[in-house]
């Protein structure tokens, strides 16, 4: 069976991101000359990942390479959302946890969000997407979830400490 005869699952579109958040991985490492200096493909086939007709999809170890010089997962957080998933950047570790402070941050976070949503609801009963960009939504669930997220690492940590 060719490779056009196969079916794929996912719409097309996703495919076309997938190859366009590629050719803009590479150019945030400099472009083809600069990339393939960190990683181990040759700048001709790096231009290929860019291409969509070429049907040559960038593999694991090279996005690493270049999202890890970049210092953003342009391409990991595509996958993510494609599968259904947030990409959350992880806390380093405090050296002692500051649970107080968190669980306080935790609290002040969580209260913005039922807030600025109170703020949306109250006059029709409804977020519009307007609301959502106005009342900085997307940002201040980012922010909850980020304190959530340390607070998960620090748990994490604990149970480390406790099976050694």
């Amino acid at each position: 069976m060719s490779r056009s005869q196969t079916s794929r699952t996912l719409p097309e579109s996703d495919y076309s991101r997938l190859f366009a958040y590629s050719k803009a991985l590479v150019k945030m490492n400099g472009g083809v000359e600069a990339a393939s200096m960190v990683t181990r493909v040759a700048p001709c086939q790096l231009s290929r990942y860019g291409n969509q007709q070429s049907h040559d999809a960038m593999p694991v170890d090279v996005i690493a390479d270049l999202e890890h010089e970049a210092a953003d997962p342009v391409l990991t957080r595509i996958l993510a959302r494609m599968s259904g998933h947030a990409l959350v950047k992880l806390p380093r570790e405090a050296a002692e946890p500051d649970w107080i402070g968190n669980m306080g941050l935790l609290s002040k976070e969580f209260s913005d969000v039922i807030s600025r949503v109170a703020e949306c609801l109250k006059d029709d009963g409804k977020v519009s997407a307007d609301e959502v960009k106005r009342h900085h939504l997307r940002k201040e669930i980012a922010e909850l979830i980020s304190v959530a997220v340390k607070l998960d690492k620090t748990c994490e940590a604990i149970e480390r400490e406790g099976v050694k």
